[in-house]
């Protein structure tokens, strides 16, 4: 993500996400994306799956956290 595609990256980890559901990196990276394109709600959502998916996976967390940050400054200003 470092070149800024974001959707590309976005793109990407959705597929990796259709073939194991179950890894929460995938939901933890597409959130990272999501919220470099300032789309904060959508990075909150899939930060919170990554939790749902693995409650132990610490990054998740901090994802969580910035996206949901963001969203709330995004929305009151």
């Amino acid at each position: 993500m470092s070149s800024k595609k974001y959707d590309a990256a976005i793109e990407s980890y959705t597929k990796a996400i259709a073939l194991d559901a179950s890894n929460p990196v995938y939901y933890s990276n597409r959130a990272a994306a999501h919220a470099s394109k300032g789309d904060h709600l959508s990075a909150v959502r899939d930060a919170e799956k990554a939790i749902e998916v693995d409650p132990s996976f610490v990054k998740a967390y901090s994802r969580l956290g910035y996206g949901s940050i963001n969203y709330v400054i995004k929305t009151i200003y």
